[in-house]
């Protein structure tokens, strides 16, 4: 057994890569990423259509499609402020056809 685990020292086991916080310590938890990514994974199960321009996204790959907060804060991950859009729909709806000098 490792001595330092063995005396108690607290800081055994930082910086191994895990988190050893837990439920609303965890900073997924708080921000509400944890959370986003489930609500994304089960949204591409249910949704096969962009929700904006009703694009097809059955076969799309994952570079094909995103989840949009629709209050543009991403912090706000609910079932009711997040829907699926295709990459062209997304982009038009950040404006990001103003990045580009016409």
């Amino acid at each position: 057994m490792d001595k330092r685990k063995a005396d108690g020292d607290p800081t055994v086991g930082i910086g191994t890569g895990g988190s050893n916080k837990k439920f609303t310590d965890h900073a997924q938890y708080k921000s509400g990423e944890g959370n986003f990514y489930r609500l994304r994974k089960q949204m591409r199960e249910e949704i096969k259509s962009c929700e904006k321009c009703g694009k097809d996204l059955t076969d799309a790959t994952r570079y094909e499609w995103c989840v949009h907060h629709k209050d543009h804060i991403r912090t706000h991950n609910t079932r009711d402020n997040l829907i699926m859009l295709c990459k062209r729909c997304h982009q038009v709806e950040h404006e990001c056809h103003l990045a580009f000098n016409y």
